[in-house]
């Protein structure tokens, strides 16, 4: 008899460091591994199985629709009982179906439900890159939720002065081009520091620059930058977007902050988001601990420096200040939310 062994319940689809971090709280840097410096935060969930019978082949599928509309399929040949699957989208119930062929030449299919951990973000893995992850897939307040698959963050695409060893693969590339439909490349850096020209790394995608400066991003020198990068976002065609600087973590940290404060992302959750490149490649990023904290001060003050109550208020109060327009911010939510 064909049974799915796993997985069961509610999966998590990143490290037990950073499951406990999120689960426990305190500083960040308290979690941090060193033997999770050369990994990605994405951990695989292994669809596994039994029988009793030889067989040929399994033909896995999941989906999430129990009409398995666009599923993924995998297929394994022989007695193997173990599949693993990786960038599952957060807080989904997924369906599973396995028919295994059998040698005697009989079929036999069994079905099976789990589901994604709601809580931190949703990592992903992408082959030659680091640090990589949907900014989307968070519940609102008023019970809607920023949509996935929108807006991807993460480390830089191809070698650059700071770092010779990374680089999308030949299937990372087809990943990005062909899984996620990547359509605009946001590099949060300058032509000289990316050593790029005006092609993106991304078969098809188009290139922006708009060069920013750290965790003071939103000064008279680079303001101009961040009202262009929020009229990319507030145009639909664009998107899906991948926003990211060298480590996906500086730069792309408190941009992302920004957008999520202004999708109406609860403070607590974009502190954690910011600090979850901890669990990278990157290394840590800390609020209350290690070098970033009088970065991230820093970023706080200019936060607070137009007014407003709430983190949304400041957000939106700051933007204004620098030219980006309520329309604009209208239109990236209606974008972004569900």
């Amino acid at each position: 008899m064909l049974k799915i062994l796993s997985p069961n319940g509610t999966v998590c689809l990143y490290s037990k460091s950073a499951e406990n971090y999120l689960t426990n709280g305190g500083d960040v840097a308290n979690y941090f591994n060193n033997q999770l410096i050369e990994s990605n935060q994405a951990i695989p969930v292994f669809i596994s199985w039994q029988t009793d019978k030889p067989a040929h082949s399994f033909t896995v599928k999941y989906s999430e629709s129990p009409s398995f509309d666009n599923c993924k399929t995998l297929v394994v040949v022989g007695n193997v009982n173990t599949v693993e699957v990786y960038n599952l989208l957060k807080a989904t119930t997924y369906y599973v179906e396995i028919s295994a062929l059998y040698v005697d030449d009989t079929i036999e299919i069994a079905t099976h439900t789990f589901s994604t951990i709601e809580k931190g973000p949703r990592p992903l893995k992408i082959d030659g890159i680091f640090n990589t992850r949907d900014i989307g897939g968070y519940l609102l307040s008023n019970g809607k939720r920023t949509k996935q698959n929108k807006i991807f963050r993460g480390g830089a695409l191809s070698p650059c002065k700071d770092n010779e060893t990374i680089g999308l693969t030949c299937s990372g590339k087809k990943y990005m081009s062909e899984v996620l439909n990547i359509k605009t490349e946001i590099d949060l850096r300058g032509r000289e520091e990316a050593e790029n020209g005006d092609d993106s790394a991304i078969p098809n995608a188009n290139l922006i620059y708009a060069t920013l400066h750290g965790y003071d991003a939103i000064t008279v020198d680079y303001a101009q930058n961040v009202k262009k990068l929020f009229s990319v976002l507030a145009d639909e065609k664009n998107y899906p977007i991948y926003i990211h600087c060298t480590g996906g973590a500086d730069r792309t940290g408190t941009i992302c902050y920004l957008v999520n404060a202004l999708l109406g992302v609860d403070e607590q959750t974009l502190i954690e988001d910011y600090e979850f490149t901890t669990f990278s490649y990157y290394t840590i990023r800390s609020t209350k601990s290690n070098w970033t904290e009088p970065l991230w001060g820093k970023f706080m003050n200019l936060l607070n420096s137009k007014g407003g109550q709430t983190v949304l208020e400041k957000t939106e109060n700051l933007l204004f200040s620098i030219g980006v327009t309520k329309e604009e911010i209208d239109s990236l939510r209606q974008i972004m939310i569900d």
